[in-house]
């Protein structure tokens, strides 16, 4: 534990501020602060957040239409290839994705299995997030469920 600036000097970069043995006082660069008996440098933070700031934090999506930014829904799809195989993605734009993968510009799976046609779209989802996790979880059933979300049977 550091208790004074007594023989420390700043080497390396100024970015990295790593202190090591050598000269009397602290560079002009590095600021410091004393509490409690220990010197804690300035790039250090204490863990957590205050109170007041966690309160003022906002969502993504609050921050992006704040900005004027436009929030995408994205849906997760199921597709049939020609030769019988489901392919489940997510994105922005179904229609449009399921052009690319026929075009072979979509994914591995397109390029292998041939043309593809859209069975299935989820309803939409605020996040990319949201509609990985729901992606990743049809990806996981057989394909009987598969077949039951298609045809409305199954949520």
């Amino acid at each position: 534990m550091l208790k004074s600036f007594k023989n420390l000097k700043l080497s390396g970069s100024r970015r990295s501020r790593s202190f090591s043995r050598g000269v009397s006082s602290p560079p002009a660069a590095a600021k410091c602060v004393r509490t409690n008996s220990r010197i804690l440098h300035s790039s250090i933070r204490p863990i957590g957040l205050t109170q007041s700031k966690q309160m003022n934090r906002r969502t993504l999506s609050e921050r992006s239409e704040s900005k004027g930014y436009k929030i995408m829904p994205w849906y997760v799809y199921i597709a049939e290839a020609r030769t019988g195989y489901y392919y489940t993605g997510i994105t922005t734009n179904p229609k449009t994705r399921i052009l690319k993968h026929n075009r072979d510009k979509g994914s591995q799976m397109g390029k292998q299995h041939g043309s593809f046609l859209l069975l299935y779209i989820s309803s939409p989802f605020p996040n990319k997030s949201e509609a990985r996790k729901r992606e990743v979880q049809i990806k996981g059933w057989t394909r009987e469920k598969k077949g039951k979300l298609i045809s409305g049977e199954w949520i």
